[in-house]
């Protein structure tokens, strides 16, 4: 019999065990998934330890605009390969590297291949920031490269462009003060401006002020109502209040306009995850694992939950296969393969266990005939 999952306040899954074969593979993984599972809500992961700086690498057009479709992005240090990743929906990747001299190289089918000169990273630094600007290749549509602009960000004055960009910079560089004190600036002089309104949101966040966060994403959807960006941001942020049927609103919102959306689709099907709907998480889960896209490897971990608790261990375990198989680096991957032999080896105990043979009975002596 297979645990119960509960959802505690502290973003962490914490389950109820029985005694049993089954039950020994989570208890192993137990200490591994509640970290995967607590991704912080915004895709901004925890500070590194250990010497290790955040990446933190974001991909535009020439025209400024976020690249809106996967990228490949590769780091090599002294010409070998150090790390690789693909951008988000936002043109974004962020990545845990140490410290040292690296090249960045962003490609793509539609863009032309780009490579930075050799950046110096400082563990000192605790994160480091690049903007890179890519190219579309000759033919290539850079409006399908691109999230839709609302008619109201179109016409932006370009006092105001300039004040979102100094904004946007500042907040990636962990710059929240002057992050916040730009992106206003930009509203003051364009009060139409949805972008500027999401990323003031971002700002909120990242500086713990939910309630004024979800008032920027909230007015960045009725200057523009298409806008996916903002909607995904308001179903993570009630995802992390735990506000499951609200955030699962926003989350379709999402996909209704842009259905291979898998960042939307991973956090809806987390959402129905921690609701009990397991069907709907393993079918959403499913589909961003058969994309042909780059996808995020915790969709497979989400399936794996969500089979466990409708009792299928042998699936769930294939999917924590996945899971190793598409992030050996991983830094829980080495927990998650101990979990996943020391349940084969169990199982294959089991199956070698003879079974006791019965103690033969001696028969009963006859009873005498009566007379």
């Amino acid at each position: 019999m297979f645990p119960k999952i509960e959802h505690l306040a502290h973003k962490t899954f914490v389950f109820r065990t029985t005694i049993s074969r089954a039950t020994i593979f989570r208890a192993v993984l137990l200490a591994a998934l509640p970290a995967l599972f607590a991704v912080a809500a915004f895709g901004q992961p925890a500070r590194p330890g250990g010497g290790a700086v955040q990446l933190i690498i974001r991909v535009a057009l020439d025209n400024g605009q976020p690249l809106h479709v996967p990228a490949r992005v590769q780091i090599s240090s002294g010409g070998s390969p150090a790390a690789e990743s693909f951008t988000d929906d936002r043109g974004e990747v962020r990545m845990n590297v140490a410290s040292g001299a690296y090249r960045i190289t962003v490609s793509g089918p539609d863009i032309q291949e780009a490579v930075t000169e050799s950046i110096d990273v400082d563990s000192q630094q605790g994160s480091h920031f690049e903007f890179i600007r890519v190219q579309p290749r000759a033919g290539a549509d850079p409006s399908s490269m691109q999230a839709s602009v609302a008619v109201v960000d179109i016409n932006v004055p370009g006092k105001a462009q300039k004040e979102f960009s100094k904004g946007t910079d500042a907040l990636f560089k962990n710059n929240l003060p002057e992050a916040k004190n730009r992106l206003e600036k930009a509203i003051g002089l364009y009060p139409q401006y949805a972008t500027a309104y999401n990323y003031l949101g971002l700002a909120e966040i990242k500086a713990g002020h939910s309630e004024a966060a979800q008032t920027a994403f909230e007015q960045a959807t009725k200057l523009n109502e298409h806008y996916t960006d903002a909607y995904l941001n308001l179903g993570k942020l009630k995802y992390q209040q735990e506000k499951f049927p609200e955030a699962a609103v926003y989350l379709t919102k999402v996909l209704s306009a842009d259905p291979d959306n898998l960042a939307a689709l991973t956090m809806l099907a987390r959402t129905q995850l921690v609701a009990g709907k397991y069907d709907l998480a393993l079918a959403n889960a499913r589909k961003v694992n058969a994309s042909k896209l780059p996808h995020p490897s915790l969709a497979h971990l989400i399936a794996a939950q969500a089979m466990e608790l409708k009792g299928d261990a042998r699936g769930s375990v294939s999917e924590y296969k996945e899971f190793l198989k598409e992030s050996p680096d991983n830094p829980l991957s080495p927990r998650i393969k101990a979990a996943v032999e020391h349940y084969e080896q169990s199982q294959s105990a089991s199956a070698g266990v003879k079974p006791v043979p019965a103690i033969p009975q001696k028969p009963s002596p006859a009873a005498p005939p009566k007379k």
